[in-house]
C-alpha cells in the first residue's frame, strides 16, 4: 500500500469527477441536439449500407447507438445522454495513469507525465459531451497502449485488444482513420525490425481480416461524406493544424498567457525533437523499445496526414477533428522522463513540471468549468429560461424567436423536457414577427429592432434579449 502513488489516485478521481460534473452541469449543445433530434429514434444499425443515414455529419454512430441506448434506460436527460462519453473520459483517465505508472520509475515523473496526456480542457471538454470525438480518443489511447503491451509480452490477446480498440475508434468518428493507419503500420515495422517475422502472418492475417471488414464496412459512407464536402473543412498543412491545436489548448489560460501560437506548436515539436535524438544516442534507457515506438507513432501520424492531404485532396484535421492527437503528441513527451537517469534530478523535473501544469489547468477551470469552449453560446441557456419561463409561469407557451444557432438546443429542451416554448423557427435570415413575446439574438441580428415593437430588455451572455412592447 506504502508504493501507491497516492497523489497520482486522488488526481485522477478528481479528473474523474470534473468530466462527471461538467456534464450534468453544462446546458445541451448544439451538435448534441441536432444529433438527438435526427437520429433519437432513428434505427441506425443499417447506416454502413444507407446512405441516406449520413446526411447529418452529426452522426458519429458509436455516439448515436450509445445516445440510443442511454436514452431508452434513464430518458432524455442531458447526463444520461451523455454517460457513455463520460464513461470513455474515465477510461481515458485509467490509461493515461497505467501508461505513466508502468512506464516511468518516481510518482513526480508519473504525476508529471499523467498531468502532460490528461490535463487539456479542449480535450475533456469532449468527455462531457454526447459526440464522437471523446469516444475516438479514447479509444485510440487505448490502442497505442495495447501496442506497447504487444510490444514487450508479443501477445496475441494484445494484439486482438488493440484491433477491437481502433475498430471502435472508427466507429466513433471516421477522423480516427489516421490514427488506425498509423498504429498498424507501427506494428508492421515492430514485427520487421525485431525479427519476428513468423508472426506476419500467424498475427498478421488478424490485421488482414480487419482491414478487409473496415473497407467494406466503410467504404459507404465514407463515399457519402466525401461527396458532401466533410473532408473539405480543415488545415492546408500540418503547421496549421498545429497552430490551431495549440491555441485552442491553449487558449483561456490565465496564469501564463500565450499569444503567439505557432511559437508554442514549435516549441513542443522541438521539445519532441531532442527527446527523440536523446533516446537514440543514449544507451540503457529504461522501456527504450516503447518510448522509440510512441516517436514513430507520431511520425507516422503526421506521415499519413500529409499522404492522405495528397492522395485524397482534402485537408489537415483542425478544431475538434484534431484531437486524436493530444495523446499521440504527449504521451512520447511523458515517457521521455526516463531519459534522466539521475533519480534527484526526475523528481525535481517531475515535481515542478506538476506544478505548472496543474497551475495552468486550475486558472482554466475558474472561467471554463460550466461551459463548453465548442459552442459557447449554449452555456445561457439556463439564464434565459429562467427569464421568459419563471418558476410557477402559467402560460401553456411562450412565444420565443431566435437567431437560427439557438434552435437546435431550446428544440432538446422544448421536446425532452416539456418547455412551454412555441415557435422557434429555423431561419438563417432572421424575419421580425409581433407575434413574438421575445427574441434572443446574436448581435447580427439585432438590426431593425429599434423600429420593431421590441425593447431591449437584457443581455444573456453576450447576447440580446428582447421583449414585446405592451400598451
Amino acid at each position: 500500500m506504502n508504493n501507491k502513488n497516492w497523489m497520482l489516485i486522488l488526481t485522477c478521481f478528481g479528473i474523474a469527477f470534473l468530466i462527471l460534473y461538467r456534464a450534468y452541469i453544462i446546458p445541451f449543445t448544439h451538435d448534441e441536439s441536432s444529433t438527438w433530434l435526427n437520429l433519437r429514434y432513428q434505427n441506425v444499425w443499417g447506416c454502413f449500407f444507407t446512405p441516406a443515414c449520413w446526411k447529418s455529419a452529426n452522426n458519429h454512430w458509436l455516439n448515436t447507438i450509445l445516445l440510443q441506448l442511454s436514452g431508452n434506460i434513464g430518458g432524455e436527460l442531458p447526463l444520461v445522454l451523455r454517460m457513455p462519453n463520460v464513461l470513455a473520459g474515465w477510461s481515458y483517465v485509467l490509461c493515461a495513469a497505467l501508461l505513466v505508472t508502468q512506464y516511468l520509475k518516481n510518482h513526480w515523473s508519473q504525476l508529471f507525465g499523467f498531468s502532460l496526456v490528461t490535463f487539456h480542457f479542449y480535450l475533456l471538454d469532449f468527455f462531457s459531451l454526447a459526440r464522437g470525438y471523446g469516444l475516438m480518443v479514447a479509444c485510440v489511447i487505448w490502442a497505442a497502449y495495447c501496442l506497447l503491451q504487444y510490444s514487450q509480452k508479443i501477445e496475441l490477446k494484445w494484439l486482438l485488444w488493440m484491433i477491437f480498440s481502433l475498430f471502435l475508434s472508427l466507429l466513433a468518428n471516421f477522423t480516427a482513420l489516421i490514427s488506425v493507419a498509423s498504429i498498424l503500420s507501427a506494428w508492421f515495422i515492430f514485427i520487421i525490425f525485431s525479427r519476428h517475422y513468423n508472426l506476419l502472418w500467424i498475427h498478421g492475417k488478424f490485421i488482414l481480416l480487419f482491414s478487409l471488414v473496415c473497407f467494406f464496412l466503410f467504404r459507404l459512407p465514407l463515399k457519402v461524406l466525401s461527396k458532401s464536402g466533410e473532408f473539405e473543412w480543415g488545415a492546408d498543412g500540418v503547421k496549421e493544424m498545429g497552430k490551431d491545436l495549440t491555441k485552442n489548448l491553449y487558449s483561456g489560460v490565465h496564469l501564463i498567457k500565450v499569444t503567439n501560437f505557432e511559437i508554442l506548436w514549435w516549441i513542443i515539436i522541438t521539445a519532441l525533437l531532442v527527446c527523440l535524438i536523446f533516446l537514440v544516442v543514449s544507451s540503457q534507457i529504461r522501456f527504450k523499445p516503447q518510448i522509440a515506438i510512441l516517436f514513430l507513432l507520431l511520425g507516422l501520424v503526421f506521415a499519413f496526414i500529409v499522404v492522405f492531404q495528397l492522395v485524397t485532396d482534402t485537408k489537415a484535421p483542425i478544431g475538434r477533428k484534431s484531437i486524436f492527437l493530444i495523446p499521440f503528441l504527449f504521451t512520447p513527451l511523458a515517457l521521455s522522463q526516463n531519459l534522466i537517469k539521475r533519480t534527484k534530478i526526475a523528481r525535481i523535473v517531475g515535481l515542478i513540471g506538476s506544478i505548472v501544469i496543474l497551475s495552468q489547468f486550475l486558472s482554466v477551470i475558474k472561467y471554463q468549468i460550466n461551459y463548453s469552449r465548442e459552442w459557447y453560446y449554449d452555456a445561457f441557456y439556463p439564464e434565459l429560461l429562467s427569464n421568459i419561463v419563471p418558476k410557477g409561469y402559467a402560460s401553456d407557451s411562450v412565444k420565443l424567436g431566435v437567431s437560427w444557432v439557438f434552435v437546435p438546443s431550446l428544440t432538446f429542451y422544448q421536446k425532452s423536457q416539456s418547455l412551454p416554448i412555441s415557435e422557434l423557427n429555423y431561419q438563417k435570415e432572421l424575419e421580425i414577427d409581433s407575434t413574438m413575446e421575445y427574441y434572443y439574438l446574436e448581435s447580427s441580428d439585432t438590426t431593425g429592432f429599434s423600429s420593431s415593437p421590441f425593447i431591449f430588455e437584457k443581455m444573456i451572455g453576450p447576447f440580446y434579449l428582447f421583449k414585446k412592447k405592451h400598451d
